[in-house]
């Protein structure tokens, strides 16, 4: 799509790690033969080099960039060099299933499973916005006898409340974030990503970008019916 797009960018850059992927994505020279100069294919950890881009000059140039994670890949200091930038205009795929998964209905989530938790959202305090304690009361026995002792638990929220939240963390760092991002769902109609988008720069050019992409979310949730309901 944005080989396609009309007048076209100065620039393509396409960062993949998978070696089979990286052969794939070279064809698109052959596909495009007009923008073939234009064309970067890098096989690297997007990550990595996305902060490596981030650190250069921003201040003549704009940009596009598209995240899309097959699961919890994308590191939050990786969105926040994105930001800093004043410059790009980011859409990407949050991956609401992976992460719900990953949230075990009990809070009680594996040491690896919360590392990775921690690199996605940026924070090691998460778990208080996405669970509730809930507290049982103390129930007496029916033969007198001293009542049981209340016990508290973590009860995990809707899913809504992990979207809401990775909303709130995008605000931290971007001036402009779009408020109702189109959700994505599988065949059983269970989320899989959320579309998000923030615009970096904080002037009329984040205001303009944020304009269009509310159109467009807009557009895909009327067509597709893909809200996430409160």
């Amino acid at each position: 799509m944005a080989l396609k797009t009309e007048p076209a960018f100065h620039e393509y850059l396409f960062v993949e790690k998978s070696l089979g992927r990286c052969k794939d994505l070279e064809r698109l020279r052959q596909d495009f033969p007009q923008r073939a100069d234009r064309i970067t294919i890098l096989r690297d950890d997007a990550n990595l080099a996305l902060e490596k881009l981030c650190a250069g000059e921003w201040r003549s140039r704009r940009a596009v960039l598209f995240l899309d994670p097959y699961g919890v890949q994308v590191k939050w200091t990786t969105i926040e060099a994105i930001a800093r930038t004043k410059a790009i205009d980011l859409w990407v795929l949050f991956p609401l299933g992976g992460v719900n998964r990953m949230l075990t209905r009990d809070g009680e989530i594996p040491p690896d499973w919360r590392t990775k938790l921690n690199d996605l959202l940026g924070t090691t305090d998460w778990d208080a916005a996405i669970y509730l304690p809930e507290t049982r009361p103390a129930i007496a026995s029916l033969f007198d006898l001293e009542p049981e002792e209340s016990s508290d638990r973590l009860v995990k929220q809707r899913v809504q409340v992990l979207a809401d939240y990775f909303l709130a963390r995008l605000r931290t760092v971007f001036p402009y974030v779009a408020k109702d991002p189109a959700i994505l769902y599988n065949s059983k109609r269970s989320p899989l990503f959320m579309f998000c988008f923030a615009a970096a720069h904080p002037g009329n050019g984040g205001k303009i970008a944020l304009r269009i992409a509310d159109h467009i979310l807009k557009m895909g949730s009327l067509k597709h019916g893909q809200r996430l309901k409160h």
